[in-house]
């Protein structure tokens, strides 16, 4: 399962966006490769873009590092 997916699907069990420190490295949605730019989807029928405007993300690319789970957490 994938990470934006859990985002998605954390309000099912009571935690908000508040709650949540998010760091993504963005090498799936911002491939080149990747048919759809800045889409991930979460099956085969690409219903649902589960990396969507409304994904807050704290870290993202570059920001992502040891240094800054270290210092954050």
């Amino acid at each position: 399962m994938d990470i934006t997916h859990s985002i998605r699907l954390s309000d099912l069990f009571g935690l908000s966006y508040s709650q949540i420190i998010l760091m993504v490295a963005d090498d799936m949605a911002c491939n080149p490769r990747n048919p759809r730019p800045a889409t991930v989807f979460n099956n085969a029928n690409q219903h649902i873009n589960v990396y969507g405007d409304d994904v807050e993300v704290d870290y993202r690319g570059y920001e992502v590092s040891a240094h800054a789970l270290a210092t954050t957490v």
